[in-house]
């Protein structure tokens, strides 16, 4: 959304008050400043010019109750309050716990490594292994449902030779942190032979699919897991749902009869643009992706077995933007044609109180949205702007789902968790977003009636995942969709969509150790103020981490089934 703040005074006072603001909008507002007057270019940092002098502050999210944005701050007043965290500090509690992380961090800088150990090959399952992961609590049903695929998986990897195992049960009374009851993925690693570095698949398999909401399986769990391994997720509310993913898993890999229709080597990039916010992540995500893979050459990194050469596939890309609306969306899920789905847009967001959030948060704002600007103040966002999990279970049973991909940026296209990883950024008490976390009702729904993965975002999305600010001779902005189109490119050539995934914790890995040896150091060992960098490094090292992948991390786009465009 666009919030326009009209400033009764001139340049020189606005410069006055960049002081009161975090590192990360003083440096959005000290490079607006440095601009001629006049209307400029918005660019991914979310600031353009606005009428009269004033400044347009632009932020993710949308507020289905209200319209407003998720972000809810009114004056340059308050949100530089709300920056400096003037109302709530954060505990000294929290400070020491975070301080003994760091500590944490230190005594085990250097030991791990990314990926599989030397000489194993992580896009053959054989080598890498697979495995499930269930709670005490998962449900015998639940467990029977999925037992054709682990039944499929143990053969595919080779381990109902070797003997080697699949099922994994979290053990409550080992499986936790010091002092905790969740189950911690430290512990879980280190309590089936399995320390920091490499995996090994003889100890625990590369791919590890996770059963089970995050009430049980916490988002953190994956997060920390997903560092090492390629890692998904499935969570239904009811047996049926489990069974219907494995039922079209089998199917889509010749297991089962029938075999779905083949999809094409096409790929639709969804982008609404009603406001600047979604403006933004048209031109300089969705957009850009789009004209990059246009029938672009493609071949895996390695020569397929029984292959001569490497095979060269052309996907035909094409953006919707302008006519992006509800219907456009709900026609292109169902017809059966794209293998993949992107869509860049707005994630809807509810109050933790309001009834529509476990049904619809994560639903993705369409073009029938006009913008806060022209939008009645509190006035709720009704469903037809929106595309959520009631609008995929309504479809029709001729709608084809099976076999596609999803990827999604926008706000809590793939769950919620309790309170937000964002708000303590300036000494923030984190923001409670809901009574317990859960997985989004969209890909639940869309796995359930075909749909092989579904890659979204866990709170609050942020432009760093496409943009980075500059800095000395470089551009005020960095574009970076590399991350998505390096992902993206090993999914369309045929790797299992965990293995494709590993680009994000690259990133993730890249930010994270930036961060913690200098942004905590400076934070609670020095007790140095947060400078800009840092807040930065923060923000974006929680963005990267938050993309994850619901389903089966082993399944894959096979690319010499798909049809031609």
């Amino acid at each position: 959304m666009t919030t326009t703040y009209d400033l009764p005074v001139t340049f020189e006072q606005i410069a006055a008050l960049v002081d009161q603001l975090s590192p990360a909008h003083r440096q959005a507002l000290l490079a607006l400043l440095s601009q001629p007057a006049g209307p400029a270019p918005a660019t991914p940092l979310a600031v353009a010019p606005g009428p009269g002098g004033g400044i347009r502050l632009v932020f993710n999210g949308i507020d289905g109750a209200t319209g407003q944005p998720l972000l809810d701050v009114h004056t340059v007043d308050e949100l530089a309050a709300w920056i400096r965290g003037e109302e709530q500090k954060q505990p000294v509690k929290e400070k020491e716990q975070l301080g003994t992380l760091h500590q944490k961090y230190l005594e085990a800088k250097g030991q791990g490594v990314r990926g599989v150990i030397q000489g194993i090959d992580p896009l053959d399952p054989k080598q890498a292994g697979w495995g499930v992961i269930f709670h005490p609590n998962t449900p015998q049903a639940v467990r029977s449902a999925l037992q054709p695929l682990i039944d499929h998986r143990q053969k595919q990897c080779g381990r109902d030779v070797t003997g080697l195992p699949v099922v994994f049960d979290i053990d409550l009374a080992k499986d936790v942190a010091p002092g905790g009851s969740q189950a911690d993925a430290f512990a879980f690693r280190i309590n089936r032979g399995q320390g920091p570095g490499p995996v090994n698949p003889d100890k625990l398999p590369y791919y590890l699919l996770l059963v089970g909401p995050p009430t049980d399986i916490s988002f953190r769990f994956q997060y920390s897991l997903d560092s090492q391994h390629a890692v998904g997720r499935l969570c239904f509310d009811d047996e049926a749902g489990y069974a219907a993913y494995v039922d079209s898993v089998l199917r889509c890999e010749g297991v089962r009869a029938p075999q779905p229709p083949a999809r094409q080597r096409r790929a639709l990039f969804f982008a609404p643009d009603s406001d600047e916010a979604t403006r933004l992540s048209a031109d300089y995500l969705a957009g850009r992706l789009a004209e990059w893979l246009h029938l672009r050459d493609l071949s895996p990194a390695k020569l397929p077995a029984g292959t001569a050469s490497l095979p060269v596939y052309r996907y035909a890309a094409e953006l919707v933007r302008g006519d992006a609306a509800k219907d456009r969306l709900r026609a292109i899920v169902q017809d059966g044609r794209a293998a993949l789905l992107f869509t860049a847009s707005h994630g809807i967001g509810f109050p933790s109180s309001d009834t529509a959030q476990r049904s619809d948060q994560g639903g993705l704002l369409c073009q029938e949205w006009p913008g806060q600007d022209l939008w009645p103040p509190y006035q709720r966002v009704p469903k037809t702007m929106y595309f959520s999990g009631a609008d995929v279970s309504q479809m029709p049973a001729s709608a084809q789902l099976d076999g596609l991909v999803v990827c999604s940026f926008g706000c809590y296209t793939a769950g919620s968790p309790v309170q937000s990883d964002f708000h303590h950024l300036w000494d923030h008490v984190p923001k409670e977003i809901g009574a317990e976390p859960f997985v989004a009702k969209l890909p639940q729904e869309m796995l359930r009636r075909g749909a092989l993965a579904f890659v979204g975002h866990v709170d609050r999305a942020w432009f760093f995942s496409y943009a980075w600010p500059g800095a000395g001779n470089q551009p005020s902005i960095i574009q970076q969709t590399d991350t998505f189109r390096s992902a993206l490119e090993a999914l369309l050539v045929g790797e299992p969509i965990g293995h494709a995934l590993e680009h994000f914790q690259e990133k993730y890995l890249d930010l994270n150790s930036l961060w913690s040896e200098e942004g905590l150091v400076d934070k609670y060992t020095l007790q140095f103020p947060v400078g800009d960098r840092m807040t930065y490094l923060w923000t974006a090292r929680n963005d990267a981490r938050a993309y994850i992948l619901l389903g089966d991390p082993l399944v894959r786009l096979d690319p010499d089934r798909l049809a031609p465009a």
